[in-house]
């Protein structure tokens, strides 16, 4: 957990310091690799089932997002309002069955 505390906390502090430019970013980002493998070889980290599914479900649902507002203009055959719909609903429903049937 403190690996991920860590990570936020970077990600944060790339965010809001203007300072910062692509050469800095690339070396910090350097560094936090390095850091969360040197980590990882003194105090392995698990993450559970449930928190990984959590993680991913953010960049999804942005995704998730853009297929349903660009859909008409990124598509040769767009698909329709109800299909989109009920496929949504399907992953959702997947998501929350895993996320509560696993222990």
């Amino acid at each position: 957990m403190n690996l991920i505390i860590i990570w936020v906390s970077f990600i944060l502090l790339i965010s809001f310091v203007e300072e910062f430019n692509y050469y800095y970013y690339l070396l910090f980002s350097i560094f936090m690799f390095i850091f969360t493998y040197i980590f990882n070889k003194f105090k392995p980290t698990t993450i559970p089932i449930r928190t990984t599914l959590l993680l991913f479900n953010i960049p999804i649902t942005i995704l998730w997002y853009i297929a349903f507002v660009y859909n008409d203009f990124l598509s040769i055959t767009p698909v329709t309002y109800e299909t989109f719909m009920s496929l949504f609903f399907i992953y959702t429903y997947l998501t929350l069955y895993i996320f509560i049937e696993t222990p």
